[in-house]
C-alpha cells in the first residue's frame, strides 16, 4: 500500500502543478492579449515568441520616449512622452513573471522614474525657458517678447497638476521676473 500512496499523492501534486501552470500561462496569455480569455488558445512557445516581440517594441518607445523627453521644449510632447515611457514600464513591470531581463528591472526603472520625476520635470522646465528666453530676445518689441514669456507660462499652467510646488515656483519666479 505505501508505493500505492506514493504514486497517487504523487498524481495528486503533479494536477496541482498542471493547474498552476495553466494558471500561469493564462495569466501570461492574458498580459500578451489584447482581450481577456477564459481558455488557453496559445502554447507556451507563441506566448514566449509574443512576449519577446512586444518586450522588445516596449524597449524600443521607452528609448524614445527617454530620447525625446530629454532634447523637447514642446510641453505637450515633454508631458506626453513622460506619461509614455512610465505607463511602458508599467506594462514591462508585468512582464517580469515570464520573461528574463538582462539589465535593471522594468520595476526597479518605474521606482526610479517616479523618484526622479520632479528633477526630469526641471530639466525640462530649464531647458524649455532657455528657449523661451533665446526666442523673447530675438524679438524686436516689447510686444513681442512678452507674448514668448507669456507664452511659456500658459502653456505650462495646464501641467501644474504634474508638479511640485518647487516647479512652479520655478515656472512662476521666471515669467513674473520678465513681466
Amino acid at each position: 500500500m505505501g508505493l500505492l500512496d506514493f504514486l497517487f499523492k504523487s498524481s495528486k501534486v503533479s494536477s496541482e502543478e498542471a493547474a498552476e501552470r495553466r494558471r500561469r500561462l493564462l495569466e501570461w496569455q492574458n498580459l500578451v492579449s489584447d482581450e481577456e480569455y477564459p481558455e488557453l488558445i496559445l502554447s507556451e512557445k507563441q506566448l514566449k515568441e509574443i512576449s519577446k516581440s512586444q518586450v522588445e517594441n516596449d524597449l524600443r518607445i521607452l528609448g524614445d520616449c527617454a530620447r525625446i523627453a530629454q532634447s523637447t521644449v514642446d510641453p505637450e510632447v515633454f508631458f506626453m512622452r513622460l506619461q509614455l515611457f512610465i505607463d511602458k514600464l508599467e506594462r514591462l513591470s508585468k512582464f517580469e513573471k515570464f520573461v528574463p531581463f538582462s539589465d535593471m528591472l522594468p520595476s526597479e526603472a518605474l521606482k526610479q522614474a517616479e523618484s526622479d520625476k520632479q528633477e526630469t520635470i526641471h530639466d525640462f522646465l530649464k531647458r524649455y525657458y532657455a528657449k523661451t528666453f533665446e526666442l523673447a530676445e530675438s524679438m524686436k518689441t516689447e510686444k513681442g517678447k512678452q507674448s514668448k514669456y507669456d507664452k511659456f507660462y500658459s502653456s505650462l499652467q495646464k501641467f501644474y497638476p504634474l508638479m511640485d510646488k518647487n516647479n512652479i515656483s520655478y515656472i512662476e519666479s521666471k515669467y513674473f521676473s520678465n513681466k
